[in-house]
């Protein structure tokens, strides 16, 4: 085989085995229906925590997904998206819940804000359930992705010279190091207007 030919097919078998691998990984998405209603109250139960954040926390962050998918890194996260938006649009229609808002929604979460950090640090996300269910007497919808800062890790700190206090020049880490990618965050929207009605995150 000439060595074009063969490097393309080479390409070939990587990018499809990463497809099949991504494939077979957002097939295990999960779409449910909650088990009880999200508490209807804006009360504070902490600091930054409604009786309403405490229900989804509490619920959310003891997931099994969670664990089946924070091993996926931060590279190449943007490939992963789309498999894992069709993974729960074919599961909520063979549910036969309501993919349709479920669809909007997960337009909606694409073009939240949230996926940019104050320091416009881009975010790296994946949807990884969704659960209908209701907050109070509204359908509800509730995304439950996982995340964390999308740009790999290419020095690390080595902290203060303890003559002048001033910091040490940072090492350099060759190859880049990319982060799993397994922070939490839950989005609420309405069934009916698609109203983002609750968000709740990890820092």
């Amino acid at each position: 085989m000439r060595p074009l030919l063969t490097l393309a097919f080479s390409f070939l078998l990587v990018t499809t085995g990463v497809a099949q691998e991504s494939a077979a990984a957002a097939s295990e998405v999960v779409v449910a229906k909650l088990p009880s209603p999200i508490p209807d109250s804006d009360r504070y139960v902490g600091p930054s925590f409604t009786e309403a954040d405490k229900f989804v926390w509490d619920f959310f962050t003891k997931r099994p997904e969670i664990s089946r998918f924070n091993g996926h890194s931060t590279k190449d996260w943007e490939s992963r998206v789309p498999g894992f938006r069709d993974a729960l649009l074919t599961k909520a229609k063979a549910e036969d819940l309501e993919f349709e808002a479920l669809n909007k929604c997960l337009d909606l979460l694409v073009e939240s804000e949230v996926w940019t950090d104050y320091s416009d640090q881009k975010i790296a996300y994946l949807p990884i359930s969704a659960y209908r269910g209701k907050k109070g007497d509204t359908d509800v919808w509730v995304l439950l992705c996982l995340w964390e800062y999308a740009d790999p890790i290419t020095e690390e700190y080595r902290g203060v010279d303890p003559e002048t206090f001033e910091d040490l020049e940072p090492r350099k880490v060759d190859p880049p190091e990319w982060l799993p990618i397994a922070h939490v965050r839950m989005f609420t929207y309405e069934v009916e207007s698609l109203k983002l009605i609750g968000y709740v995150t990890c820092d």
